[in-house]
């Protein structure tokens, strides 16, 4: 079983920076479909000669490197870490489980201490307003995976991830982002699979074609 990619310079820095927020199994680190399709993503990345790095915030959180909770005084190096490596980036990618149809602590976590005022967006600016933050010229994509249904989650739960990233995050720091979900992720088969590793490609294809690299 080959090893899970976390970092892999091709040609430059600052093409493609991924931020996971997953669990890792005791048995198989790969186990997880989200992990999966996360190193998918990052083949596909290394394929078409685009550097990409991989934030994986829960291996940083069992080493001890990274908790949101403790480094909530916003003085912790591995925070100032994590926003050269978004400063020096031109495309955002996160990858994340549903969790109770929202994304974990973990995830949550870091965009408390990480995307704050004074890095993501000026302090003082209003929330709801689209506004040009401090990460205005960079591209995000957010891929959620999601055990329920579509209906589920649009109906149940008024597609309240999409809501947050939309109104809060892209709309104040100036990101342009987009949010995908892929549902029923429990019920996997061949033909989803496929459907995945698919995705991951066209992802990769439109960070390469877009204007000025992002």
């Amino acid at each position: 079983m080959k090893k899970f990619l976390y970092s892999r310079s091709v040609e430059k820095a600052g093409d493609v920076l991924v931020i996971l927020a997953d669990t890792i199994s005791k048995r198989n680190s790969q186990s997880s479909i989200v992990r999966q399709t996360c190193q998918d993503f990052a083949q596909h990345c290394i394929s078409n000669q685009t550097n990409i790095e991989i934030i994986d915030l829960y291996r940083d959180y069992k080493a001890r490197k990274f908790d949101p909770v403790l480094d909530s005084t916003f003085v912790g190096n591995k925070i100032l870490e994590y926003q050269i490596k978004i400063k020096a980036a031109k495309t955002i990618v996160f990858f994340y489980p549903a969790l109770w149809s929202t994304m974990p602590a973990l995830m949550k976590g870091f965009l408390d201490v990480v995307f704050r005022p004074g890095f993501a967006f000026e302090p003082g600016a209003k929330p709801l307003t689209k506004q040009d933050g401090y990460l205005s010229g960079k591209k995000a994509s957010v891929f959620v995976f999601e055990d329920k249904s579509w209906m589920h989650n649009k109906v149940l739960n008024n597609n309240f991830d999409q809501i947050f990233w939309q109104r809060s995050i892209f709309a104040q720091s100036g990101l342009k982002g987009s949010i995908k979900y892929f549902y029923e992720t429990n019920k996997m088969n061949t033909e989803k699979s496929l459907e995945l590793k698919n995705e991951m490609k066209r992802a990769v294809q439109a960070i390469r074609l877009s204007p000025a690299g992002i």
